[in-house]
């Protein structure tokens, strides 16, 4: 009786889990590292609440990920220069 509960259980658990969809963390430190800003093709943010810290997830143009700290100054001139850019596209169009 009480391995047909457990397995019941852990056959719930395993159902459940599978449902979830998976969250996209692909930062589980951030670099130092800095990048030219031509080398980079774009930038997402990963959020403290779904991951365990919050990051900017930059992707270069080779397709690497290069994770950085949201607050320092590196990332935050990067992301205005990149939004930036991304307005002038917008209104060249």
């Amino acid at each position: 009786m009480q391995f047909s509960l457990i397995l019941t259980s852990l056959l719930c658990f395993t159902t459940r889990m599978s449902m979830v969809p998976a969250i996209d963390c692909p930062c589980t430190t951030v670099s130092n590292m800095r990048v030219h800003l031509s080398k980079i093709k774009e930038y997402t943010i990963q959020e403290d609440g779904n991951c365990l810290f919050s990051a900017i997830v930059f992707r270069t143009v080779g397709g690497r990920i290069i994770c950085a700290d949201p607050n320092s100054k590196w990332a935050k001139y990067i992301i205005r220069r990149l939004e930036a850019k991304t307005t002038i596209q917008h209104f060249s169009q």
